[in-house]
């Protein structure tokens, strides 16, 4: 996500950008996020005002420029008996969480409720609810059409072309050497970006910034299981970790985690045994009426955080989200912060660049997102996913819905079309969520999405039995439950 935002945001100011990737774009953690574009109110709640007012103001851009890609979605934070904070105090947190945004009357609906309106709850156990709102968007989609738009400004993009070292020239970068399937390539740069996220201080380490990658999981259910409208938030029975559970896609997810792991290069990470307990376990502890249990589960996700830590004992929930930016010559390096401010990320990173060549980029123009008329294209889902090239992609095959998702087949062919897929889990994890949402279901459309692949990647029978292999051995890995 920083990555494509900082593409998006050089190619508006008319710089001349190549963004390379290890393995598919959005792959390594902005896939794999809990979807959510927000303020962060617990970030506020610690006393990170800063962060928190970027964010929101973000937050509200977002859902401003790009409708049916960034959508509100109401919050419950639900209040246990005996629990810190109690409703009247949740809400004035929240009535400040509202100011930082510029909304200082607070709509009726965000008030403290009775309980009598949430049914399956274990009421019992509660003594009210807080109502708010955030957003939530599909984290891939978001970074694909970042980068349509920039390549749309003259940028050029390359997935799977790790960059195997950097070039130096007298101590100062200038470019990498790519791995172009098994082949050495030099690009050279006037300046390089290292947004590499977790995995930024491998390709440019710093003495005051010790990256600490912090894994969280989410657990995917239909949504007859728990039929949500808004997003609870609940603290967990066991360490009193805020948990959401909320509706994605036609779906609900359960998460997330926070754990410290070992990062992988280029392996997908994935849940553990303990943490789908730890889930399900305080799902569980939300609801009499809908008990959910494993073989509940549609799929699976997991995912790494860049976050900075100055303190080993620091219980990973605690740190903060902050980013960082460092520099050598030729060379600027940004990890950290949240997806929701990926533009103010962007724009600082274009602020280092200006001061190291102000002959090359003059004042810097704020982001935008190209808008398709609403008359000419009916689907706002696809306007949001897809910018000023909706139209296109309704007309490049059937309208119709795969499954009971809101996936369209015409946006498989545009994707195989426009997309730069170069393998299937590209198509159905990244382009598409089919194999989040319906997972073991799609081989019920095998047939059908094979047509595709040889219709548009002229792909042979061979390269698609060994492509659906591949995918199905990473999905049983990484995206479900053992």
């Amino acid at each position: 996500m920083t990555g494509a935002g900082i593409f998006h945001a050089a190619t508006e100011n008319g710089l001349n950008v190549l963004l390379v990737e290890q393995k598919d774009f959005a792959w390594g953690t902005s896939s794999r996020s809990s979807k959510m574009v927000h303020g962060g109110l617990r970030y506020f709640a610690a006393g990170n005002v800063s962060l928190t007012r970027h964010a929101v103001s973000e937050r509200e851009y977002l859902l401003n420029k790009l409708p049916g890609l960034v959508e509100k979605l109401p919050y419950v934070m639900v209040h246990k008996k005996g629990e810190f904070p109690p409703p009247s105090l949740f809400g004035l947190l929240v009535r400040m969480y509202y100011a930082l945004g510029g909304l200082f009357h607070l709509p009726k609906q965000q008030r403290s409720f009775s309980l009598r309106t949430l049914l399956g709850l274990q009421r019992s156990k509660f003594v009210g609810f807080s109502n708010f709102y955030d957003a939530i968007t599909d984290d891939a989609r978001l970074v694909i059409r970042l980068l349509q738009e920039g390549a749309s400004h003259g940028g050029k993009l390359l997935n799977y072309a790790p960059v195997e070292q950097l070039i130096e020239e007298e101590g100062i970068v200038k470019g990498v050497l790519l791995n172009m399937g098994g082949q050495m390539k030099p690009v050279y740069a006037a300046e390089v970006i290292n947004a590499t996220g977790a995995w930024a201080t491998r390709l440019h380490s710093h003495p005051e910034y010790r990256l600490r990658p912090l894994r969280g999981s989410h657990l995917l259910l239909p949504f007859h299981k728990l039929p949500l409208s808004a997003s609870l938030t609940v603290f967990h029975p066991k360490d009193k970790r805020p948990i959401f559970v909320y509706p994605w896609e036609g779906c609900a997810v359960i998460g997330t985690t926070d754990l410290d792991d070992e990062l992988p290069q280029s392996t997908d990470p994935s849940i553990t045994d303990q943490e789908v307990e730890y889930l399900l376990e305080v799902a569980n502890s939300l609801f009499e009426e809908n008990k959910v249990n494993r073989d509940d589960i549609l799929s699976t996700w997991a995912g790494f955080r860049p976050v900075f830590s100055t303190d080993a004992n620091t219980p990973p929930s605690k740190e903060k989200r902050d980013h960082a930016i460092w520099q050598r010559p030729g060379l600027i390096s940004i990890s950290g912060g949240k997806l929701t401010t990926f533009a103010i990320m962007a724009q600082e990173v274009l602020e280092a660049y200006r001061r190291e060549h102000p002959s090359r980029l003059g004042d810097l123009q704020p982001t935008s997102y190209s808008q398709s008329s609403r008359h000419s294209c009916a689907l706002k889902r696809l306007q949001g996913r897809y910018g000023n090239a909706a139209c296109a992609v309704s007309l490049a095959g059937q309208n119709q819905r795969i499954h009971a998702t809101n996936t369209l087949w015409s946006e498989l062919n545009w994707a195989l079309q426009s997309e730069a897929v170069c393998h299937l889990e590209d198509l159905l994890l990244r382009r598409t969520r089919l194999g989040n949402l319906i997972g073991p279901k799609l081989k019920d459309y095998e047939s059908a999405i094979n047509g595709l692949l040889q219709k548009h990647l002229g792909w042979s029978e061979t390269k698609i039995q060994a492509e659906w292999e591949n995918f199905w051995q990473l999905w049983q890995q990484s995206y479900r439950v053992s």
